[in-house]
């Protein structure tokens, strides 16, 4: 966890903890140190004293005080930004694996969510056109945010706008992890139901669900 990250999950779940505006780190934003010096930890139970009762408190010290919260402080994990070089390689491997098993020579793609490639692979016999058509995959799938088979049935449907130069067929499928779109995975050079079964078992190599 870093330091920013643990400073924001103990100021959420302990506002005491919060610096006053005009103090410094104050804002809001701050981590108020005046505060966490002077957190009792218990009672040290009553005292008698001329006909009064004292009450004693003991403090710990902001070191431990604040590690003590911080490490009790459940924060949600953050969700993947990107697609990973190391991930793409899996699919791809797994993808070209599950097109050599039926006997088709496919063009396979990987981009980024801005639809530029992590990773392409030819296989021998694949057509050169076929990498024009990967690539249009993955532009239709991140631009619509769907599968391109599933694009051209709403398109057909009147339940999606046109894409410019967009891919109706299967084959593309926009790559999501913790609900957030990082990239695209197509293939393209047999019929669109084989490219999107090599597709398919890429994803599956690296536990996405299309």
């Amino acid at each position: 966890m870093s330091d920013e990250t643990a400073r924001g999950c103990l100021q959420d779940s302990y506002p005491f903890a919060r610096a006053p505006d005009g103090a410094p780190g104050g804002g809001g934003g701050g981590l108020n140190v005046q505060a966490l010096k002077s957190v009792p930890e218990e009672d040290a139970g009553p005292t008698r004293l001329g006909g009064m009762t004292l009450r004693k408190r003991t403090f710990v010290p902001l070191p431990a005080l604040a590690l003590a919260l911080v490490s009790l402080t459940p924060c949600p994990a953050e969700a993947q930004q990107a697609l990973t070089f190391e991930q793409a390689r899996t699919a791809m491997d797994a993808a070209e694996a599950e097109a050599r098993r039926n006997g088709w020579n496919l063009t396979i793609l990987v981009a980024d969510a801005d639809g530029v490639p992590i990773y392409l692979r030819r296989m021998a016999g694949a057509s050169t056109r076929s990498y024009e058509i990967a690539m249009a995959k993955v532009r239709t799938a991140l631009a619509a945010g769907m599968a391109t088979g599933d694009y051209g049935q709403a398109l057909a449907a009147g339940r999606a706008d046109t894409i410019p130069n967009g891919i109706t067929f299967e084959g593309g499928y926009p790559v999501r992890m913790g609900g957030q779109i990082v990239g695209a995975m197509s293939a393209s050079g047999a019929r669109g139901s084989e490219d999107a079964q090599a597709v398919r078992a890429g994803l599956a190599a690296i536990g996405v669900t299309p």
